[in-house]
């Protein structure tokens, strides 16, 4: 997957998430949840905002000592303080085109991200140690890149920090799905991928642009 700049290519409020028709996105889910190949893919947003955040702002980033929390951890090399942290998700394949009949959202707006990662972000925050040295909340910015087959609306990238969308979530119970399990869901017989999925909007999130002048005003 070759480098592209991230952007956000819409008015995310005004923009009008119907699908026209076409027949690039199937009704119908191929069963093919391939989890080796979107962890690359994911891989790959990280390092892109890695490049953004270090060449724009003063901080540097590193990998989470935990696999479990957010991709990035960001912090200033001055005296190592944790700045915030950032989760990329990527989503490629095919849109849920049946999200408005089980969800509420049109296909195009939906953006997904597996429930159980979710609730341990929100653990993760409410239990990071620099809360309890100096009161600062440490955010955790989620960034989503659209590069499903949509030409309208390919490469949109959009994020939102977990407190906002966290009340969002209790109000809406996450506009849950569990999907189906696939075959390639396994490796060397353990469940890899992950099938309880919980949806947001892109009306409810902030176009790419301002995630630097968020994280710089952390230190203000």
């Amino acid at each position: 997957m070759g480098t592209m700049i991230m952007k956000c290519n819409i008015n995310l409020q005004n923009y009008d998430y119907v699908c026209d028709p076409c027949d690039l996105c199937s009704p119908k889910s191929k069963g093919n949840y391939p989890f080796n190949s979107d962890l690359d893919n994911s891989k790959s947003l990280v390092n892109e905002l890695v490049l953004m955040i270090e060449a724009s702002t003063p901080f540097k980033c590193k990998d989470p000592v935990d696999h479990r929390n957010p991709d990035i951890v960001v912090f200033n090399p001055i005296n190592n303080e944790l700045i915030c942290r950032v989760e990329a998700k990527m989503l490629g394949s095919q849109a849920f085109m049946m999200a408005q009949n089980f969800i509420g959202l049109m296909p195009k707006e939906a953006l997904v991200i597996d429930e159980p990662k979710f609730l341990h972000y929100l653990h993760c925050k409410r239990n990071d140690p620099i809360q309890f040295t100096n009161g600062r909340e440490v955010p955790i910015f989620i960034v989503w890149q659209w590069l499903r087959p949509c030409p309208d609306i390919y490469n949109t990238t959009v994020f939102q920090e977990i407190s906002t969308l966290e009340p969002i979530y209790v109000r809406t119970g996450g506009r849950q799905f569990q999907r189906r399990v696939a075959n390639n869901d396994f490796a060397n017989g353990r469940r890899l991928g992950v099938i309880d999925k919980i949806h947001f909007s892109m009306k409810e999130c902030l176009p790419i642009e301002q995630l630097i002048p968020r994280i710089l005003d952390l230190i203000n």
